[in-house]
């Protein structure tokens, strides 16, 4: 049983190492936890570091589907808009820019157009980043596993980095990385 500083976070800790030791490391409901822990250190602790590292490792479990009936892409977008929340959080606007654009290219991959809530939802955040950036230049979120696992891993044979790579835009605002 987990010691943490609120109930919540140490239900889903708990919850966490139920999981892997019930289903293993890669199964999507680990990453379905880790994404719970993320949002309760995200917004009950404002532990932004292991919110950052949970969503990343969830990020990775998806990763491991790509090209396979199961790769949920929906969930892939949520996480990755996620992930554009925490670096805000921290003042990190590049990197949350950076996440955000991948979150939305992502939700139009499921057929989600921008009228759709959550994709519109991401489009605003993304306008309200405007003043807060310099240069976005897009770059793969991290989801690499430790040297050991990654020799294990396979190559997936489309990644978030090949989408397409047109301008977002909300309104009048085009965002567009540099």
């Amino acid at each position: 049983m987990t010691v943490s500083p609120h109930p919540f976070v140490a239900k889903f800790e708990d919850e966490l190492e139920a999981r892997r030791y019930s289903l293993g490391n890669d199964h999507l409901d680990v990453a379905e936890t880790l994404n719970a822990l993320a949002l309760a250190n995200h917004l009950m602790t404002d532990n932004q570091n292991e919110a950052l590292r949970c969503h990343k490792e969830a990020l990775h479990i998806f990763d491991l589907r790509k090209g396979g009936p199961d790769y949920p892409t929906a969930d892939v977008a949520l996480t990755l808009s996620d992930i554009g929340n925490v670096h805000r959080k921290r003042g990190e606007y590049n990197d949350a820019a950076n996440a955000y654009m991948k979150s939305v290219r992502t939700y139009r991959l499921c057929g989600m157009n921008d009228e759709h809530p959550r994709v519109h939802s991401v489009l605003m955040r993304l306008a309200q980043l405007k003043g807060f950036m310099t240069e976005v230049e897009e770059e793969p979120i991290e989801t690499e596993p430790e040297p050991a696992e990654k020799e294990s891993q396979e190559e997936c044979p489309v990644s978030l980095e090949q989408q397409d790579h047109c301008p977002l835009s909300v309104g009048s605002v085009v965002v567009a990385p540099f």
